[in-house]
């Protein structure tokens, strides 16, 4: 889920695996821009949404890198990382560090 507040993208950073598939759902909750696009230029998703109305399509990467994701009408910005398989980064509990 990624929401478009007011703020900007809410994460704005989104970290998935190369060669899995993927169900995004965007929710425009800014109350002054209600309605607004959000667009992911290099999987070619571009779509408009709507104050409180969920967006969901389909991802499937299939190229590792950073994208970048954004509503132009705002401003706003972030980026999809994609990973290639067994490349993400692992997260050590710190009571093991």
């Amino acid at each position: 889920v990624i929401l478009n507040t007011g703020h900007g993208f809410v994460p704005s950073n989104v970290r998935i695996h190369k060669g899995l598939h993927y169900v995004v759902h965007v929710v425009n909750v800014n109350e002054d821009k209600k309605n607004v696009s959000f667009m992911l230029d290099a999987f070619n998703q571009h779509y408009a949404t709507y104050f409180g109305q969920i967006k969901s399509f389909n991802l499937d990467p299939d190229k590792e890198g950073i994208f970048d994701f954004q509503c132009p009408e705002t401003n706003s910005a972030g980026k999809l990382i994609v990973f290639g398989q067994g490349m993400a980064p692992t997260r050590i509990p710190s009571s093991q560090k």
